[in-house]
């Protein structure tokens, strides 16, 4: 059997999914309602494109303050 994570790998030997209890049952005594709304795909949208721009930034690495620049686009 491959790894599980290659594109070529079967679970064609696995045994089919089987249900081993509705809640309440164990272990799904306290299931609380999800009140995160679900992730919708609303597709790519179209964004303003700036070209090409120098962007300046201060952050904090391991106690060092840095300043760096990064060329975007």
């Amino acid at each position: 059997m491959g790894v599980w994570m290659s594109p070529d790998y079967s679970d064609a030997d696995w045994k089919a999914a089987s249900e081993k209890g509705i809640p309440p049952a164990a272990p799904w005594y306290n299931l609380e309602k999800n009140d995160v709304p679900a992730l919708v795909n609303h597709g790519l949208q179209f964004y303003q494109d700036y070209g090409s721009r120098l962007i300046n930034s201060i952050y904090q690495d391991s106690s060092k303050v840095r300043a760096i620049s990064l060329k975007c686009g």
